[in-house]
């Protein structure tokens, strides 16, 4: 029964080199957090929080900060994209 469950909520697909989670339930809208402490240093950007689908249900991750790694510019969020067959988790990266 939980298994059929968890079924009707996301599916895995597997593609070379990487597997992606669909997620059939939307993500709930972002928390507003409050505005980011001070960084800990010189070179930290904020990554702010996002929704994580844990293999049941939605999780909030609470923002914090990265450091940047050298020669890398901006920080794209951790997002999900709706996509036939559910929602996808993109996860953060530099760019």
């Amino acid at each position: 029964m939980l298994a059929t469950l968890a079924a009707s909520f996301f599916a895995l697909t597997i593609t070379p080199g990487r597997a992606q989670v669909f997620v059939r339930v939307a993500p709930p809208a972002p928390i507003v957090e409050p505005g980011p402490p001070r960084p800990p240093g010189p070179g930290y950007v904020w990554v702010a929080g996002h929704w994580h689908w844990n293999g049941y249900r939605w999780v909030w991750r609470h923002g914090h900060y990265v450091l940047r790694p050298r020669g890398r510019g901006e920080w794209v969020p951790a997002h999900y994209d709706r996509r036939p067959g559910g929602w996808v988790y993109v996860p953060g990266h530099w760019r």
